[in-house]
């Protein structure tokens, strides 16, 4: 074809279906258009309705008014002390060769949980009576140990007008084997070299094996122990810290939560009165064994009572809501120094792997007596040691209404912030001083 006609051809063509075309075209263009800017306008809505989530979801924090008890209150009850500048930590480590030993149970739903005072009925202190425990003991005990206790004798301590102690103290200033009194118990502590043998043989536990293996392994020195003070030990439970393991035997009552076995509205408890304890603690590189380094036997004094009394009712927060103080950071846990909180590595406990709901002890911030009160239990696992048990960080959050969260995490914070080193801990208090902002 040439140019010629190329051009016929043109000049041939119906102009109507050309405009027609060009109309259509054009509309569909300016369509286009009006569907790109929509998608934009969406997709912005979008990452804005994100963000704002996410800010809502980081800075709401339930608040409570005219609770009985305070955050500050709280802390001071697990042993957190302004006098010793100790504050409450993150979290803590818990090592179990199986998450069923964690003793996970369903939470409660109740609308109102129980608090417990402990009522201990004693009497007061009688030298008599502690001479009568220690030579009742004292031979049978001695021979176990393969020790001659030196000449002991008998010493006066005060702490407060709610405790007082009559002790048997080694004359020489040492007792590695102490016996005392106080207003409930009689009690005896015994300390290495004595705690790491009985009958000539190593007290000793396989951290590697499972806790009822444990439990079992340990069963002929709690038996011994038992004929020893006379009493009769058939709870036992197992706790994994880091680096070291107890195995607690202990006397159950059928009063209040005072036992591993007894259920309060369907929440296990962590409380017993009589028990002998074993702390394994030194580790022996060629066998991974670990051996007893201390022994702690407690038993109740004649006519003295142990209970829990129900002394008040407080509205349980849902697990929600206990998420949120959670990934806030305002959890209570034990006492810790600032040094000990600014070197603990930060663990984001978003996707945690347990929560359980237990009662958790300590001495009531407005009183002389021990309270208990319920807790939100969460775990997170963060690995594994080298003998191949779980490492989870365990943290707590009451699980009742407490007030004046957000200015004891906001003391406590400032407190910390001389401890964060370099630029990291200048870009951590950075941010926490916009999510601050959100919150206000």
């Amino acid at each position: 074809m040439n140019q010629q006609q190329w051009n016929n051809g043109l000049n041939n063509l119906d102009i109507g279906i050309i405009e027609e075309y060009v109309t259509q075209r054009s509309a569909q263009e300016k369509k286009s258009k009006s569907r790109a800017i929509i998608l934009r306008v969406s997709a912005i809505a979008a990452c804005l309705a994100i963000v704002i989530s996410a800010i809502a979801t980081y800075s709401w924090v339930p608040s409570w008014h005219n609770t009985l008890y305070t955050a500050e209150d709280i802390a001071t009850m697990l042993g957190a002390s302004n006098v010793y500048d100790s504050l409450t930590s993150t979290y803590t480590k818990v090592t179990v060769s199986d998450p069923k030993y964690l003793n996970i149970a369903p939470l409660s739903d109740q609308k109102y949980l129980p608090l417990y005072r402990s009522s201990m009925k004693g009497h007061e202190l009688d030298e008599g009576e502690l001479m009568e425990y220690f030579n009742r003991i004292q031979g049978s005990l001695s021979e176990a140990l393969d020790a001659d206790f030196p000449q002991y004798k008998l010493t006066t301590n005060s702490a407060g007008s709610s405790r007082a102690y009559l002790t048997l103290s080694g004359a020489n200033g040492t007792n590695p084997v102490s016996f005392g009194q106080d207003y409930t118990y009689e009690y005896t502590v015994i300390h290495e070299p004595y705690a790491s043998r009985m009958d000539g043989e190593p007290i000793a536990i396989d951290p590697a094996r499972n806790d009822d293996e444990i439990i079992a392994s340990m069963v002929p020195v709690k038996e011994r122990l038992c004929e020893i003070f006379g009493c009769d030990f058939q709870g036992a439970k197992v706790n994994r810290w880091s680096g070291s393991i107890t195995v607690t035997f202990f006397k159950s009552v059928s009063t209040g939560p005072s036992t591993q076995s007894r259920y309060t509205f369907g929440i296990p408890t962590a409380k017993y009165y009589e028990y002998v304890e074993l702390s394994f603690q030194c580790d022996s590189s060629d066998t991974g064994l670990l051996y007893c380094s201390y022994i702690r036997c407690y038993t109740l004094r004649d006519k003295a009572q142990a209970t829990d009394e129900v002394y008040a009712y407080a509205p349980r927060i849902s697990l929600r809501e206990a998420e949120s103080l959670l990934y806030k950071g305002y959890v209570l846990t034990g006492p810790v120094c600032n040094i000990c909180m600014s070197m603990q590595e930060d663990i984001d406990f978003h996707g945690y792997d347990h929560v359980n709901m237990i009662y958790i002890y300590g001495s009531d911030p407005n009183g002389d007596t021990e309270i208990a009160i319920p807790f939100y239990v969460f775990y997170k696992q963060i690995g594994t040691d080298k003998r191949g048990n779980l490492v989870y960080a365990q943290t707590s959050v009451p699980a009742i209404q407490i007030s004046g969260y957000k200015e004891y995490f906001q003391e406590q914070s400032a407190k910390h912030q001389h401890n964060r080193p370099g630029i990291w801990g200048d870009i951590k208090n950075f941010w926490e001083e916009i999510c601050q902002l959100f919150d206000q």
